[in-house]
């Protein structure tokens, strides 16, 4: 038995907990009743508001649906045109300047995946175009599929929506903060926007920004299981009889809903229905005393659909990986489990780094269904112009960049053939000792891989350096070659070995050689080079050795991103003694999973483990690093070839 010192100090301390919990839930409800007022203003803003309040940006394309085009969609699927009839008519848009829905020929077999994303996501949105997002039709499934992506407002991020919007055409911006108590309100308005804008769409697919999903085992399920004819309601992975939480982050008051338990509802990470269930969920809430409940999930495919009476079902022979606090190794799971679906990627559970873990994922992917998939190359838009991070502007045409160089005197340059989404350079910036007197160069021509390089140099920290992204394919000459986009890390000069010709377009190509010693005017200027140019390291190098200039670069760092090939060893010994014969030494190789750990724990180069023996290097991602010998003797711009070598 307890004391009855003990007894009573266990009372006191349960009076102030319960006091504690009080005096919270009342202000927890204080807080969401200005959160619903804040939002009613903001949904009571019309088309033409925003186009006044953002009417001083400069933007190349006129984006804001026009006021009496969704007047009258009001009309036709709310069944009213005054914008205070319920909710639902106060929603408005920001669409892309086209229309976003290019239906095929036969709609029964038209797929829109809905995508909730955040404004700031860009990064993730840029990975799920290129992944399982991929616009198109599907030719083994005979469906096509078109992925939208839903933000909400952020002031912060609002000029580089738009861009993206005039660039991809397949974001759409709502009037809904971006704040977790209105993720329900943009849920529905992604469905209200599916009503106005693609209603001819047979199925719908909602999904997160943060999952990794199968899709192809997606379409072999609607292709094989799925009968919307005889079976039409909401498919997913439905939870019975859950509490409704009344004290934590997915707190509901009695105020917003009364009932202890929740209708069976799905995780809202993803689920699949019709276009008529859309339309029934749309009805459902189209009351003027409608309380959309602010947890998605429960709301949209518990509450919502029991109210709209609609059937639900679980996906049959499908499986999902979830949680909300540790890491999932997907690629295992996706490697050893054949029905999974989707798993969540580590920005589910807030671990917001770069997002390479969708292009290995997506690998797997491919490898487990032997395919490759079709899409629209018109999706992508062609990039003409290099941009100037310090300045945050695209040069002209007649504006050369050799003009912003060397613009304080200092004459180092940094060259990344091959930038991706940056990381590599954020490496070099890290790691390199009074990096910001650089001069940083870099080429990326697949377009995805160059917006996610723009953006993330763009960040505030690097605004400071001199950066310039060329759009162009390093190569031996200048004119057009053969590229293959879209493949995140992967794409590069076209091979002729890969299957997936549709991702091969003719891209702009310059001569390296001829374009480095231009740009390599001043004497006792230093050079640092990065190249990744997977298969074709020696056919590139071969022809600066001809041109005399590959001396021009004190330093190299070639990335050999497929030592697993056979073919690769012998390249790399080749090249190993090449640079040795022509006055570079090489100390030592690296590995880049292992850069990468010592880059995101802050640590400085020399903790960067080193390699001496090309026997004892990991099998992907490692890089040799070739440093000119002092005792060359004459400057690099006047020293003459010792051997003459025949034109490539």
């Amino acid at each position: 038995m307890f004391s009855p010192f003990c007894t009573h100090l266990i009372l006191i301390v349960s009076c102030v907990v319960f006091i504690f919990s009080y005096f919270s839930y009342i202000k927890r409800i204080q807080t969401y009743q200005q959160s619903l007022q804040l939002t009613s203003k903001l949904l009571t803003s019309t088309s033409n508001d925003f186009q006044n309040q953002f009417s001083s940006i400069n933007l190349t394309t006129k984006t804001i649906t026009d006021t009496t085009d969704e007047k009258l969609l009001r009309e036709k699927i709310l069944g009213s045109s005054d914008i205070n009839h319920s909710m639902l008519s106060r929603f408005t848009f920001i669409n892309p300047p086209k229309p976003v829905c290019n239906y095929p020929k036969y709609t029964q077999q038209f797929m829109i995946i809905v995508v909730l994303s955040r404004g700031i996501n860009f990064d993730y949105r840029q990975v799920i175009r290129a992944t399982w997002g991929r616009n198109g039709k599907y030719k083994n499934y005979n469906i096509f599929i078109q992925t939208i992506f839903f933000v909400g407002t952020d002031d912060t991020v609002q000029l580089a929506v738009r861009n993206e919007q005039a660039m991809f055409n397949d974001v759409v911006e709502m009037n809904i903060p971006e704040n977790y108590p209105f993720v329900a309100h943009k849920e529905l308005a992604s469905l209200l926007w599916t009503r106005y804008y693609c209603p001819l769409a047979r199925i719908i697919f909602r999904a997160d920004d943060d999952i990794l999903l199968d899709t192809f085992l997606l379409l072999n399920y609607i292709q094989h299981t799925l009968n919307l004819d005889a079976k039409d309601g909401l498919y997913g992975w439905f939870r019975f009889n859950n509490t409704v939480h009344r004290a934590d982050k997915w707190a509901v008051t009695k105020l917003e809903y009364q009932p202890k338990i929740y209708p069976p509802y799905t995780f809202g990470i993803s689920y699949l229905f019709s276009n008529v269930s859309c339309q029934r969920l749309i009805n459902a809430a189209n009351h003027a005393n409608h309380q959309i409940i602010r947890i998605g999930d429960a709301y949209i495919t518990g509450i919502l659909r029991d109210l709209a009476n609609i059937p639900f079902y679980d996906f049959e022979n499908l499986q999902y990986a979830y949680t909300f606090y540790t890491e999932i190794p997907c690629d295992n799971y996706f490697e050893t489990k054949s029905d999974l679906l989707l798993c969540m990627s580590k920005l589910h559970i807030g671990q917001r780094g770069d997002p390479y873990e969708f292009y290995d994922i997506w690998e797997i992917i491919l490898a487990k269904h032997n395919r490759s998939i079709s899409f629209s190359i018109s999706t992508y838009p062609e990039i003409l112009q290099t941009y100037d991070v310090h300045r945050l502007k695209y040069l002209s045409e007649n504006e050369s960049m050799t003009y912003n160089i060397y613009r304080n005197k200092i004459n180092y340059i940094y060259i990344d053939i091959g930038c991706f989404n940056g990381e590599t350079i954020e490496h070099f910036i890290h790691f390199t000792p009074q990096s910001i007197l650089y001069d940083i160069i870099t080429f990326e021509p697949d377009p995805i891989n160059y917006q996610l390089c723009k953006q993330k140099l763009s960040q505030a920290k690097y605004r400071d350096y001199n950066i310039f992204i060329i759009p162009k394919v390093v190569w031996i000459y200048n004119g057009k070659i053969s590229y293959q986009i879209n493949r995140g890390q992967k794409s590069g000069i076209y091979n002729n070995k890969t299957e997936d010709t549709q991702s091969v377009v003719e891209l702009d190509a310059i001569d390296f050689s001829s374009w480095l010693s231009n740009l390599v005017t001043l004497n006792n200027t230093k050079v640092h080079i990065r190249l990744t140019m997977p298969g074709f390291e020696t056919r590139f190098l071969r022809k600066l050795v001809v041109d005399n200039t590959l001396l021009l670069a004190n330093r190299w760092d070639v990335d050999w991103s497929s030592r697993s090939d056979p073919s690769v060893y012998p390249e790399h010994v080749y090249l190993h003694l090449m640079f040795d014969s022509f006055g570079f030494t090489c100390i030592g190789f690296t590995h880049l999973r292992n850069i990468r750990k010592i880059f995101k724990m802050k640590q400085p180069y020399a903790n960067v483990t080193m390699y001496y023996n090309l026997s004892q290097l990991p099998q992907t991602d490692t890089y040799s690093h070739y440093v000119q010998r002092p005792d060359i003797g004459e400057s690099p711009r006047t020293l003459k070839p010792a051997v003459k070598l025949k034109t490539i």
